[in-house]
């Protein structure tokens, strides 16, 4: 199982596609990992969101989200020749 304590993260994605493949390739190597989906635009408590300060103007939509990658720390080296 992989908690706050033992999880080492995975360079940001930006791309669902490589997202995908990345974890197809963890699968295949049984590697455990989990994916949090992070959406840059929506506000909350912690982050006011980025659209409210500097509109959409040149605004890149596919940057909009990034997902993040945890796996075991015992896991990071192989998890990182993945990538």
């Amino acid at each position: 199982m992989i908690s706050i304590f033992n999880r080492a993260q995975l360079p940001p994605l930006f791309d669902p596609v490589r997202r995908d493949s990345l974890c197809q390739a963890l699968d295949q190597a049984g590697i455990e990992y989990t994916v949090k989906t992070v959406d840059r635009s929506s506000p909350s408590a912690l982050n006011f969101g980025s659209r409210e300060r500097g509109g959409t103007l040149l605004h890149q939509m596919e940057q909009n989200w990034y997902y993040l990658v945890y796996v075991k720390k015992s896991d990071w080296e192989a998890a990182q020749r993945l990538l």
